[in-house]
Formats: structure tokens, C-alpha cells, sequence
């Protein structure tokens, strides 16, 4: 996250993380908004606790939910991602679930799998697949708009050697050359 928000020059609010946060949580398909997650067992459960958790998470705050600890994201993705919200950053981004499936370190034939068994994600998997929507959801929030956002993520930038940044994205020092990118981009440096 940029140290400040839309070029006013200030720190951004918890309102203005909240709002990335739920934007990333739409991507993932565990927002407020009904979706195909809704089916899958265990999703219900997984959404309430990262919906509730997420102020707790970018404040620094516990915040309890439940008797199962505190609702943070990083919790959340420890307890492993449903398999379905591999689809629905995959929509968001407009990949292909070959492209998702590297995304996230596996073979489609292995995702393919995990959806049969109604399976949740790795720890690993779903830190790469959080990674992708939260990029997904701040290109989005650069832009204003989900479309320009993720047609940017698709086409070479010179700033990243004239690769695409969603091929970039794949690490995590590549995932933070992006976002470094897109806080030029916000504040007017040319990129």
C-alpha cells in the first residue's frame, strides 16, 4: 500500500484500507454479494470471519470473532481459501484457469481436484491467490474503475521492462515492483 492515498499527501484512513480490503474480499468472491462461494461448505463461515475481520487486520486492533481467535486476514488465509475463490479472482482478472492455476503454483489438473472435493487451498496457495486479488483490487482502485484496472494488468508497462504486470505478479517482490508502480501511476510520476 502506497503511504498515501489519491495524491492529497495523506496517510490513508482505516476507511480507505477498509475499502481496498472489501474491494480484494469482492475479487475473492467473499464479499456481501451473493456468488457461487455461497455453495461451497465452510464459505459462509470463511466470509463472515475475514468480512469482520478486516478492520482488526489493517488497524493493527484485535478484533474477536467468535472463540476462534482473532479475525485477521493473514488467520484467514492460514486457515486455507476456498478453492472456489480461485474462480472468482480468475473472472475479476479475466485469466484463464491455466493462467490462475500458475498463478497460485498448481497444475489445473490439481485445481480441478480441489473443486471436485469441494477442497479448501493451501496456506501457500491461498497467499498467492490473496496476492493476486489485492493487486487486482488496488489496480482497480488507481484506475477508479474494475475494467481499466485490469486491462492495465494485461498489457506491458514499460515500467516493468514492458512485461505485463499479471505476469509479474507471480512473486512477491514482482507483486510489489506492481504496486510500487501503480503508486507512481496514482500520484502522477511518470512511469
Amino acid at each position: 500500500m502506497a503511504s498515501t492515498i489519491k495524491a492529497t499527501g495523506r496517510k490513508p484512513s482505516v476507511d480507505d484500507l477498509e475499502s481496498l480490503a472489501k474491494r480484494t474480499l469482492s475479487i475473492l468472491g467473499l464479499s456481501g454479494r451473493k456468488s457461487h462461494t455461497e455453495s461451497v461448505p465452510g464459505a459462509a463461515v470463511f466470509k463472515h470471519r475475514l468480512t469482520h475481520g478486516v478492520r482488526g487486520s489493517l488497524t493493527g486492533k484485535a478484533v474477536p470473532f467468535g472463540n476462534k481467535g482473532y479475525g485477521t486476514l493473514e488467520i484467514a488465509v492460514k486457515e486455507g481459501l476456498p478453492v472456489q475463490s480461485a474462480a472468482e479472482v480468475g473472472i475479476a482478472a479475466k485469466l484463464t484457469e491455466s493462467e490462475i492455476a500458475k498463478l497460485i503454483g498448481m497444475s489445473v489438473s490439481t485445481l480441478h481436484r480441489k473443486r471436485k472435493r469441494s477442497a479448501k487451498l493451501s496456506v501457500v496457495e491461498s497467499d498467492r491467490l490473496s496476492r493476486v486479488a489485492r493487486i487486482v483490487a488496488r489496480a482497480a482502485e488507481v484506475f477508479n474503475d474494475q475494467e481499466c484496472g485490469v486491462g492495465w494488468l494485461h498489457q506491458e508497462q514499460p515500467g516493468l521492462g514492458d512485461r505485463k504486470p499479471i505476469d509479474v505478479i507471480e512473486t512477491e517482490e514482482g507483486a510489489r515492483d506492481v504496486e510500487r508502480l501503480l503508486g507512481r501511476i496514482e500520484h502522477g510520476v511518470l512511469s
